[in-house]
């Protein structure tokens, strides 16, 4: 899957709004993450601790306080690592792109001087 369209996935704007939050109404939660009431309803019980109040429906408006769960956060962090690596192996390869012009350059220009000379 392209990085640029996990970046933007329903699920880590949920877990990156939940960080930046701590109280939040589930109708806050959809907003912020682009979820649907529904796939909320299907995620949230894996993705978050459950608190005494949070269990069975949740009314969209009623502001509690989520904690994300072990699974999430941690899942999140290797997220995080992944996309980092991409970024480095990206900047590695245009540094080595240029290292070979660079090399290839220098390589040349011996002998482009010596076939000026000679003319």
């Amino acid at each position: 899957m392209d990085l640029e369209k996990l970046k933007n996935h329903k699920y880590l704007k949920l877990i990156e709004y939940a960080l930046k939050e701590k109280n939040f109404s589930k109708e806050q939660a959809c907003n912020a993450s682009k979820l649907a009431h529904h796939e909320f309803d299907i995620i949230y019980r894996d993705m978050f601790i459950p608190h005494k109040n949070q269990e069975g429906e949740i009314h969209p408006n009623e502001v509690l306080e989520w904690t994300l769960s072990q699974q999430a956060f941690f899942n999140y962090l290797q997220f995080l690592e992944f996309k980092s690596s991409v970024e480095s192996a990206k900047k590695a390869q245009i540094t080595a792109i240029v290292a070979i012009i660079i090399s290839c350059a220098l390589t040349l220009s011996p002998i482009v001087t010596a076939l000026i000379n000679k003319a």
